[in-house]
């Protein structure tokens, strides 16, 4: 099979951190409504679009700007190897993306490699001319990953067959039984075995240069 098109989600995968809206709401102070929020959202009390709005309005509640999040960014790691499997995909003209239910506003964090993602989708806070929070764009769920994969290759005129995909999480599994290449990276604890069932790759050491040479070879 020939890879056209890879597909990463971000949060504990290109990046070290496990979840991007935890990490805000831990530095926020939010953690405890956050988790409640979540509680709710499992349950089914509200959709995830009311999720995102809630958490969103927790940090209105608490003042955070345009800065605080731009700190947040600035603070995110880069997972050991991005630039080798960024740099691979570009010497095979292979476009990399970003599928992440996390916030774009955290991926953005990668404007400063050398190499960049070709395209990013993912959840998208909203502020004014002040800096101030007015809202969020809510466009990945856990379980909305699978139907933008679709979408997504269909942009990009690629077979979903030849495109690999790559995460760490539960959120993942629908991109996971989409992708043509399903590569389970330094799987989260709580992924459960439905992850490893999916995966057509399991990388366990963090390493993403590990990830190039399982989707293109050495």
């Amino acid at each position: 099979m020939t890879v056209e098109l890879l597909v990463s989600d971000f949060d504990g995968t290109l990046a070290t951190h496990r979840g991007g809206w935890s990490l805000l709401w831990t530095l926020f102070g939010t953690a405890d409504r956050g988790e409640s929020h979540t509680a709710a959202f499992d349950r089914g009390e509200i959709t995830y679009a009311e999720w995102c709005e809630q958490v969103v309005k927790d940090w209105q509640a608490r003042g955070v700007t345009h800065d605080d999040v731009r700190r947040a960014r600035d603070a995110v790691k880069p997972t050991l190897g991005v630039d080798a499997l960024l740099a691979t995909a570009a010497e095979r003209d292979v476009p990399v993306g970003v599928l992440s239910s996390g916030l774009t506003d955290l991926v953005a964090r990668f404007d400063a490699l050398e190499r960049q993602p070709a395209f990013t989708i993912a959840n998208e806070l909203c502020f004014d001319a002040a800096g101030e929070i007015t809202g969020v764009t809510a466009r990945v769920g856990p379980n909305d990953k699978g139907d933008l994969l679709r979408e997504c290759c269909a942009e990009q005129g690629v077979d979903t067959a030849n495109v690999a995909y790559v995460g760490d999480s539960y959120s993942d599994l629908e991109a996971f039984a989409t992708a043509g290449t399903a590569v389970l990276f330094d799987p989260s604890p709580a992924v459960g075995s439905e992850a490893f069932e999916h995966a057509d790759r399991i990388i366990e050491e963090r390493d993403l240069a590990l990830v190039a040479e399982a989707v293109f070879g050495r």
